[in-house]
């Protein structure tokens, strides 16, 4: 009985804190534009953004037709969407941080710095900027990347007769065991029946993840601790760390520090170095290493896969980049180990690449936190603790910002004039994403393979990509394409 008088008073209090707020944002925010709703006081938008193939354009329509800053009423809370490239660069002269809900990944990512914040992020993020702006360190990932992309042909040349193949699996898989390897140096393959067990726990906790932003009552914390999705969290993040600790006991009882396998260094094997010195803990560099695992592997996967899709599509763009890779290394398939500088010199290659991000960007929205009452221009006064969603994908397919912006033209970025804050798929300001330029050279590495060996065709029966925001923009009917060995 008094449980559940508990549970109800719980409730009560929460019906009342969220009245509360909903009023005094709504009347603080009454200069801020807001699309009509029905039963505004109840439901909010809700019923707008129900179905979640339309939020992605029914933000981008909103934006189009109320401007760039928007109030969004979802009980119980309000949020304000942001595209317009002026204010998200207003937002670096005043003080925000991230939104309440990163605290979701820090079960699994500790104080890694992607749920850190304050004096504590910036001593990390100022270490581990030695580690990313290495050209030794990215020289060895290179290796690593050569090496698992001959492997990854010999796979999609076993799928030359599916048809409909869809993309995202395969490249899933094959962008964890590079992470893998990049990261702690070892490869999933030669740990066996471990290795599975390590991918299917990662995947495990990122649905954990997605859950925990779709369902209302999994965010709050109390309730989520009742249900299946925390037991399953608990179990995978157990296993997941027992892996990492078994790896870094392994490597910490080298003699030699500067022992390297076959020639390439890890992450990992950088960061022991700090823990040796007594400046990282184990702890630290377990989080750093799941941050960087989780945050490469999906984000990853998904831009190669959209960029597969996207020059499906497009042969005379893959022409383009037949033709760059002849003049890079001779001909096709030629043999030679793809190197930093074989990398650099793949200019119209990069210019696919950013037009994959900006069209598909991986992260479609990010959140923050107003920390001090921020004047925005217009009569728009944004209050502390106000949530914000700086919505990417909404900033990347503004005409405003981009001359036919549904279009797939590589070449703006060569010849338009890019706005500031206006290309935003590595996070911008400050928190800009540490590993930008591995993953470019990951990618890079990926498409020059693909490319040089496949002719990627549209898939044989017809196919539109269902496009929903996730933790990263997802299909809810894959992505299908069509390979053909050349």
């Amino acid at each position: 009985m008094f449980s559940v008088v508990l549970v109800l008073f719980v409730i009560l209090l929460t019906v009342l804190y969220s009245s509360l707020c909903l009023y005094r944002y709504n009347t603080y925010l009454s200069t801020v534009p807001k699309p009509s709703c029905k039963l505004s006081w109840i439901l909010g938008h809700t019923v707008a953004l129900f179905n979640p193939r339309d939020i992605l354009q029914v933000g981008v329509d909103a934006a189009i037709k109320y401007g760039g800053v928007i109030r969004v009423l979802i009980p119980p809370s309000v949020t304000i969407a942001i595209t317009d490239n002026e204010v998200i660069q207003q937002f670096f002269k005043d003080s925000i941080v991230k939104a309440g809900d990163y605290a979701f990944f820090k079960p699994w990512l500790g104080t890694g710095l992607l749920t850190n914040n304050g004096q504590s992020w910036k001593s990390r993020r100022k270490l581990l900027s030695q580690c990313f702006g290495s050209l030794g360190l990215m020289k060895d990932f290179i290796k690593v990347f050569e090496t698992s992309g001959r492997h990854f042909m010999n796979e999609l040349e076993s799928k030359i007769d599916d048809e409909n193949l869809d993309i995202i699996p395969i490249m899933k898989k094959y962008t964890l065991n590079v992470l893998c390897e990049t990261a702690m140096g070892v490869s999933l393959s030669s740990r066996g029946t471990q290795g599975d067990l390590y991918i299917r726990n990662i995947q495990n906790i990122c649905k954990v993840m997605i859950n925990r932003f779709k369902l209302p009552y999994e965010r709050i914390h109390w309730i989520f601790y009742f249900t299946n999705d925390y037991r399953t969290q608990q179990r995978s993040i157990k296993m997941v760390n027992s892996f990492f600790d078994d790896i870094f006991e392994e490597k910490l009882r080298r003699v030699d520090d500067e022992m390297k396998i076959d020639g390439k260094r890890a992450l990992l094997d950088v960061l022991i170095q700090f823990h040796k010195s007594s400046i990282l803990t184990k702890e630290n560099i377990r989080d750093e290493v799941n941050t960087f695992m989780f945050g490469g592997y999906d984000t990853t996967a998904i831009a190669l896969s959209f960029a597969l899709y996207a020059l499906a599509y497009h042969p005379d763009i893959q022409e383009k980049i037949i033709e760059e890779q002849i003049e890079i290394f001779g001909s096709l398939n030629s043999g030679i180990e793809t190197t930093y500088g074989h990398l650099q010199q793949m200019k119209y290659l990069e210019l696919v690449i950013l037009e994959t991000l900006r069209l598909y960007p991986p992260i479609p929205y990010c959140g923050r936190k107003v920390i001090e009452e921020t004047d925005i221009g217009k009569g728009m006064v944004l209050p502390t603790n106000l949530s914000l969603v700086i919505s990417i994908y909404g900033c990347h397919h503004l005409p405003k910002h981009f001359r036919e912006p549904e279009k797939f033209i590589p070449e703006r970025f060569e010849t338009d004039e890019i706005l500031p804050y206006s290309f935003l798929p590595f996070g911008f300001g400050p928190r800009i994403c540490i590993g930008k330029k591995f993953a470019m050279l990951e990618m890079k590495t990926t498409l020059s393979k693909i490319v040089s060996n496949f002719r990627i065709s549209p898939s044989k029966q017809e196919f539109k990509p269902q496009l929903v925001p996730e933790i990263t923009l997802a299909s809810l009917n894959g992505l299908r394409i069509s390979l053909e060995k050349r």
